[in-house]
């Protein structure tokens, strides 16, 4: 039976970032009678397949170290780096993509979105395999509290987020923004809040579901940027209130002002992802990346 080290590359941030997808492969291959354990900037040499959250992070000296065997795992927007890294070839948008562009001549890749995945193709790298995202148990944790944050959002702040934000005050919301709080910090906030914002970063045009799968997990109300051109799964918009940028704010309200619609959007959110184990899904997954 094959052992696995799931590998977070990267700091503080990272680390709280990228925990709870982690935790999602970790536990799911426990389900599975595999081996596995999650560790921080930590690469197994033998006996061990890695899989890695963050390789952008990496630094290139290291891939000499990594075994022929290891998994990437891409969670960054392929065409925001293209755009962003042509713009300042001096940006870490511009390093980022190089990274995973010399790591997917040499490694296995698995990444979350098919708009990413055709453009690697395009790139030259048409066997990047698509990492579904499910439902794991061991992620609802959330507990129930009095909510008394209207709207929650956490991330970094750009000029399109502020905008947003500044237009959910007007409206007389109580907006919350966190950044760089995480697991049972942050989940506090999550319980007490009514609304959980997602809203790009880049204009990117791709549901971002691995920041929203824990959120469906443990049936939490979201809002999330979404237009016309985007790509998402058509079962995932049962599971969440979609709306153009230009929407947000007053879907934002909308769902506030509506506690029986919100109820029956976390009903919704957390029977639609468990139609999808995480299990299941990633045993289909290795047995097409053996």
């Amino acid at each position: 039976m094959t052992n696995f080290n799931i590998c977070i590359i990267g700091g503080e941030t990272e680390k709280g970032a990228f925990l709870e997808l982690a935790e999602l492969i970790h536990f799911s291959l426990i389900e599975l009678d595999y081996v596995s354990k999650i560790s921080i900037n930590h690469i197994e040499v033998n006996d061990y397949v890695n899989i890695i959250i963050g390789a952008h992070q990496l630094d290139p000296k290291s891939y000499d170290i990594l075994p022929p065997s290891t998994i990437i795992l891409n969670t960054e927007q392929i065409a925001g780096l293209i755009t962003h890294g042509n713009m300042d070839a001096h940006s870490k948008y511009y390093y980022w993509l190089e990274r995973l562009i010399s790591l997917a001549k040499r490694f296995h890749i698995w990444d979350y979105s098919e708009k990413n995945i055709e453009i690697f193709s395009l790139l030259g790298f048409p066997q990047v395999k698509l990492f579904p995202i499910g439902f794991q148990p061991k992620l609802q944790r959330i507990k129930p509290v009095e909510q008394d944050i209207d709207v929650l959002f956490y991330g970094s702040i750009n000029a399109r987020r502020l905008h947003i934000f500044n237009e959910l005050k007007e409206l007389g919301l109580n907006v919350e923004h966190l950044f760089n709080v995480f697991g049972e910090d942050r989940d506090r906030h999550i319980a007490r809040a009514k609304v959980v914002l997602n809203l790009h970063y880049f204009d990117s045009k791709i549901f971002e579901i691995v920041r929203c799968f824990y959120l469906m997990t443990n049936g939490v109300a979201i809002v999330s940027e979404i237009d016309k051109d985007t790509q998402i799964a058509e079962r995932y918009l049962n599971a969440i209130v979609p709306a153009d940028y230009s929407e947000l704010a007053q879907k934002c309200k909308m769902l506030v002002d509506n506690p029986e619609l919100r109820a029956q959007l976390q009903l919704n959110a957390l029977e639609i992802i468990k139609e999808q184990p995480q299990a299941a899904l990633l045993r289909r997954l290795l047995s097409e990346t053996a």
